[in-house]
């Protein structure tokens, strides 16, 4: 647990500053820089993009996170688990161009608007860069994770990132390139952490090309090869439910509509940040856990990092509701639509971050064959209720039916580890945080509002609620773990 705070830490940090610059970018200066329909269609193209990889690519990474602890044992055998996940990888780069060339015609008469169907087939050939470099950048990112150091990865995935594409924005809105340009470098920014990861492994010799015929035994390759089957086949479902949503706006609505549900989503995905920064430590962890076959070590990292995501989640949660209105007045009535959809979906992130890295604990587990019958049930769901839902209530539908498919998925993931493993994320203290939660939303009703300055509001709106939730949460003693990252940050604050 004590690595795990370490390192989470500072992947939350990084999230956290990822999701700024992100939320910056996708929320504000990509629609009012480029305009929302292009950005939808920015959005259309990733989600594109990421299910083509999951269908291909996504495996490499979790492959590399459940059999790195098999070849650690010394470098040489490292060096040639690393040199299969390279070549596994880029083997699946090059099958992903071929399936993707064979589908593109199907893909482009999925949009019924016309404009639309004029900007996908203008600059469809970007979605052939960014699965390829995904793909390669996923095996990667797999390895050093694996190596438990995900910090260097999760430094230039969500801070270097976010930035390259803050830059890019800035050379478009100052006329140093166009809009063609922007999109080509968009789509080439993955390949600067391509380079960075491998420069650093590199730079730190943990990991070189060696022969890996002597190290891949027949056996392996046979494991390898179900796990990386089962993981597509569960890797798509799981990226379709949480990416047909944009799909489906985009076919039923426009792109501007798209747009504007994505813009939404992003905010509330903020509340997704200390589970997100707390999983790429805890997984290849739990994952030798199970290779050790420690089940007591596994309920406690899966009781305490819940309990933990889930109190900062919910401030995040109070922090989206309070605030949501002030942001809409900011980016203009057409963002009206979307203010529910920020709800809804904050809802169904905090039903992620309540249910804990259940489909994590599963992934490594002997019984890892169940996520696929979960997921396969939830893709059903998610593709009815958002064929349902959209044309009746447009981008809020699409936020409901997510919402009804990750609380069947996670609920039903659930029960199967209760049942099997006897272990569960839940504690009385989620409850308590529940309440202070509610306590907040109750205080804000008498905070006054700054009507000349909406910024000014919003700060101080949300440091009067995040002081008082803070305090309620030491004072309760609802969580071991902040109360003594908090004490800590208070006794370096008193030391200046």
């Amino acid at each position: 647990m004590n690595k795990i705070k370490k390192q989470g830490l500072s992947s939350i940090i990084f999230l956290f500053i990822g999701l700024l610059l992100g939320f910056v970018n996708s929320a504000v200066l990509f629609p009012k820089t480029l305009g929302i329909a292009v950005f939808g269609f920015i959005k259309w193209l990733n989600s594109i993009g990421v299910i083509f990889e999951a269908i291909i690519g996504s495996g490499s990474y979790r492959i590399a996170i459940r059999f790195f602890p098999y070849f650690s044992d010394d470098k040489q055998t490292r060096d040639g688990f690393f040199t299969f996940l390279i070549t596994f990888s880029l083997l699946l780069a090059s099958f992903s161009g071929l399936i993707l060339f064979l589908f593109e015609d199907i893909i482009l008469k999925l949009l019924s608007s016309e404009k639309d169907n004029l900007l996908s087939h203008t600059y469809f050939y970007l979605l052939y860069i960014l699965i390829c470099l995904k793909i390669i950048q996923q095996g990667l990112s797999g390895y050093v994770t694996a190596m438990q150091k995900p910090r260097f990865v999760d430094f230039f995935t969500w801070v270097i990132n976010p930035i390259i594409v803050l830059a890019l924005l800035s050379f478009y809105y100052f006329q140093v390139i166009g809009e063609a340009s922007f999109l080509e470098l968009y789509a080439f920014r993955t390949f600067v952490i391509i380079v960075a990861i491998l420069f650093y492994l590199h730079r730190f010799k943990l990991a070189s090309l060696k022969s890996f015929s002597t190290v891949i035994k027949k056996s392996h390759l046979k494991s390898i090869g179900k796990f990386w089957l089962f993981t597509t086949f569960s890797g798509v479902s799981s990226v379709i439910i949480h990416r047909v949503d944009l799909l489906m706006i985009a076919a039923f609505l426009n792109f501007s509509q798209t747009g504007i549900y994505a813009v939404f989503y992003t905010i509330a995905s903020i509340i997704m940040i200390p589970h997100q920064g707390l999983r790429r430590i805890s997984s290849p962890i739990i994952a030798e856990m199970w290779k050790n076959k420690d089940l007591a070590k596994i309920e406690n990292i899966y009781k305490k990092t819940t309990l933990n995501n889930f109190i900062v989640g919910l401030l995040i949660f109070v922090g989206i509701c309070i605030n949501i209105d002030t942001f809409i007045v900011f980016m203009g009535d057409e963002y009206i639509d979307g203010k529910y959809v920020a709800i809804v979906i904050g809802l169904v992130q905090l039903i992620n971050v309540a249910f804990g890295y259940n489909d994590t604990i599963l992934y490594h587990s002997p019984k890892y064959n169940f996520v696929l019958i979960s997921q396969f049930f939830a893709l059903i769901v998610t593709i009815v209720t958002n064929y349902l839902l959209i044309p009746i209530f447009g981008i809020l539908g699409a936020a409901m039916a997510t919402a009804a498919t990750l609380f069947t998925v996670n609920s039903i993931t659930q029960i199967f580890i209760g049942k099997v493993f006897k272990i569960h994320p839940f504690s009385w203290n989620m409850f308590y945080a529940i309440c202070f939660a509610a306590m907040m939303m109750m205080v804000n009703e008498l905070i006054p509002t700054i009507t000349y300055h909406f910024v000014l509001d919003v700060l101080l709106r949300s440091f009067i609620i995040s002081v008082l939730y803070a305090l309620l949460v030491v004072e309760f003693k609802l969580s071991p773990d902040i109360n003594a990252l908090l004490l800590s940050l208070y006794r370096k604050v008193g030391k200046q």
